[in-house]
């Protein structure tokens, strides 16, 4: 029931009267803050830019949540990858 929401709402924005430039920068606006750690000063800084500049709020807030999720879904195989991978030891190794 929740997805149909969701879905509910992408067609909003999409049949809002924002041009497709507000929609595609509130998306990567939205996408910054997805994809960075959540406390840190620089998405304090894009908040601010999505409230100042005249993008898609709900857009921005919608892509926020999408890719905060696929963050959390890549980030742990591709850390595991990353600590079991034989030529980064070889680097460490290297440089130690």
């Amino acid at each position: 029931m929740i997805w149909l929401k969701i879905i509910g709402k992408i067609f909003r924005i999409l049949n809002a009267e924002a041009m497709p430039k507000q929609i595609a920068g509130a998306v990567t606006l939205g996408m910054i803050i997805g994809l960075t750690p959540t406390f840190s000063l620089h998405n304090i800084a894009v908040v601010f830019l999505i409230l100042v500049i005249k993008v898609n709020l709900t857009a921005a807030i919608l892509s926020m949540f999408a890719f905060d999720l696929i963050g959390y879904g890549v980030d742990p195989p591709l850390r595991l990858a990353w600590l079991c991978n034989s030529h980064l030891h070889r680097c460490k190794a290297a440089l130690d």
